[in-house]
């Protein structure tokens, strides 16, 4: 128990219990793709549901810092404009270096996926691609970077919606995007959206 007192002391703002869920829920997906690659498909309810509980977790997370930096700019007379360029900032050198360096690779190697599907990589749509294809097959590699995609357009207009509206109503549009999006779910599968 000490171990995890200093940690939280160390930094409050971090949570080791849901640092914990998340690996698990990485774990779930990294067992899905091995198990997809060895030919077997039992395991796809399980990544999905690890893949949908990073999600989660990631967008609590994110709205969590967006809210301390709000609440810390306003009560600190600052910009807020200022505040969402110092995120989109950090979540840039977190994710962008490393995402570029493997589609750089894929280039420098020639493979195929990297130069037919530059224009949809390089600008984190391809999440749109795939919705509109449905070809998951021709990206071969790159197919996973989907999820980058859904989290990065997620960070460009959530950090907006999270400055600028006021707090009663962002509890309602959360509410609502709860609500909502398992009936945009049905349709997509309904209707074949992709």
């Amino acid at each position: 128990m000490p171990a995890i007192a200093q940690t939280q002391t160390k930094n409050p703002n971090r949570s080791i219990q849901l640092d914990g869920l998340r690996f698990f829920a990485m774990l779930a997906v990294f067992f899905h793709h091995f198990a997809v690659m060895r030919g077997g498909h039992v395991c796809s309810a399980f990544g999905w549901g690890g893949l949908q509980l990073f999600m989660a977790l990631s967008g609590f997370l994110t709205t969590r810092i967006l809210l301390r930096d709000r609440k810390q700019t306003i009560a600190a007379g600052g910009n807020l404009w200022s505040t969402i360029g110092q995120f989109y900032t950090r979540r840039s050198l977190r994710i962008f270096p490393i995402y570029y360096l493997v589609i750089g690779i894929g280039l420098l190697v020639g493979l195929q996926p990297a130069r037919e599907f530059l224009g949809w990589l390089s600008t984190y749509t391809l999440n749109i691609y795939l919705s509109l294809s449905g070809n998951w097959d021709s990206l071969g590699p790159y197919a996973h970077l989907w999820s980058l995609s859904v989290q990065e357009q997620f960070y460009l207009v959530w950090a907006i919606v999270v400055m600028f509206v006021p707090k009663k109503l962002l509890f309602r549009i959360s509410c609502g995007m709860v609500l909502v999006a398992p009936i945009y779910r049905l349709f997509a599968v309904v209707f074949n959206w992709g």
